[in-house]
């Protein structure tokens, strides 16, 4: 359970916070350029303006992520103790070892 907690805040942590400029990038600057042209008439945001902001919050959202993860998540979870037996690892059949083309 630990795993989907940490991979889903992972995912939407480094959607919005990144060492590349992506998606995001664009549709910020041109919020940030309406705002600022009723200041400044004319002025153009480039869409790699929060490119240092972003890298900076990539490294504070991983710590923050790790932090959270060990000393809250994982400690609310408690320890596993896997208490099923293992299945037997046997030998795929002839069918089994079929690709998609239906061929050996």
């Amino acid at each position: 359970m630990a795993g989907f907690a940490i991979a889903f805040c992972g995912v939407s942590g480094g959607f919005g916070a990144n060492f590349f400029i992506g998606s995001i990038g664009p549709i910020l600057s041109g919020i940030s350029e309406s705002a600022e042209q009723m200041i400044m008439p004319g002025i153009e945001v480039n869409p790699a303006v929060n490119y240092y902001f972003l890298g900076a919050s990539s490294f504070l959202i991983i710590i923050i992520e790790t932090w959270v993860t060990e000393r809250i998540v994982e400690q609310r979870l408690g320890t596993y103790l896997g208490t099923t037996e293992k299945l037997a690892i046997e030998q795929l059949k002839p069918i089994e070892k079929r690709d998609y083309a239906g061929q050996e």
